[in-house]
């Protein structure tokens, strides 16, 4: 639709993306962010349905959107979080901040989803996903075969390619190191795996993103968490992603789990996915990446959407 639009002989005056299908009335707040940066600066766009949330407006102003439609939120018992003041506000912050993680994400215009490739423990793996394309890469800091110590994130710190810091339920002393690290410009944001409160998210104004199981799908988590959640198949599950029955609410999301340059096709053939979160599907051992695996996604990707 945005393609026919922007191929008239008289550009429009101004764009609204709806987040919400209006065929099915399902609702993903991502899309208007995947779309953004596809429109010329110069034509104003306004961020349309699904806000239910201060987050979702603060990073709709910081992407570039001129405005938000809010409807239904306004409608229903005020808190304090979901009135009318509380979007200005965050909206005046958002479009005054810098460049938050995923402005920067989507900022990139490509055919096919963005890689962030996860679980990196060796500068040379991090300089191989980067020569490749990928759009970040995952420094995993919670207990796994895949985790670094925090002092070696600055290990990293040169390379231009945003790096997230994975965490899980971590202790005040981590959290506040990683705020500084964040400040420093050391890394460019943090991922919360464990049990995490939206207030400790918050503290990371923008830089945070949380993963969810697919299940957690709900208008619920996109209200708690922001547009950012990245829905992955648990650790140690027998299942794989392309054994999710319900396909229609992980479509254009932020998807993970056992995703490997052999099933890629399908996972994109099913999910149409804006982002897909890649680890132990492209490693020789646990930890290590193989260069031909990771290279063999982007021959995928490129086959697949150029």
């Amino acid at each position: 639709e945005l393609q026919r639009v922007l191929s008239l002989p008289e550009l429009p005056d101004a764009l609204g993306i709806n987040s919400r299908d209006l065929t099915t009335f399902s609702v993903n707040i991502k899309n208007p962010f995947a779309l953004r940066s596809r429109i010329p600066h110069d034509i104003p766009v306004i961020f349309e349905s699904g806000v239910s949330a201060s987050m979702t407006v603060f990073h709709a102003a910081n992407a570039g959107f001129h405005g938000v439609l809010i409807g239904e939120a306004c409608m229903s018992p005020v808190e304090p979080e979901r009135s009318i003041s509380s979007f200005i506000t965050s909206f005046r912050k958002g479009a005054a901040a810098p460049p938050l993680l995923f402005t920067r994400l989507f900022s990139r215009v490509r055919k096919h989803p963005l890689v962030k490739v996860c679980g990196i423990t060796t500068l040379e793996d991090a300089r191989t996903a980067e020569a490749l394309g990928a759009d970040a890469i995952g420094l995993i800091l919670a207990s796994s075969p895949r985790s670094i110590s925090p002092d070696m994130l600055k290990t990293y710190a040169d390379l231009s390619i945003p790096k997230i810091a994975v965490i899980q339920d971590p202790e005040e002393q981590l959290v506040r190191f990683l705020l500084e690290q964040l400040d420093q410009g050391i890394i460019q944001g943090v991922q919360l795996h464990g049990s995490e409160s939206p207030q400790l998210m918050e503290r990371f104004s923008g830089h945070a993103c949380r993963a969810l199981a697919p299940q957690a799908l709900t208008d619920e988590s996109d209200r708690l968490w922001g547009p950012f959640t990245l829905f992955d198949i648990p650790k140690g599950s027998s299942r794989s992603i392309n054994d999710t029955e319900d396909t229609l609410p992980l479509r254009r999301q932020f998807i993970a789990g056992g995703i490997t340059p052999d099933n890629l096709e399908q996972v994109l053939s099913r999910f149409d996915p804006l982002l897909i979160d890649l680890a132990s599907g492209i490693e020789s051992t646990p930890g290590i990446k193989d260069p031909g695996a990771m290279k063999a996604v982007f021959t995928v990707l490129e086959a697949k959407n150029g």
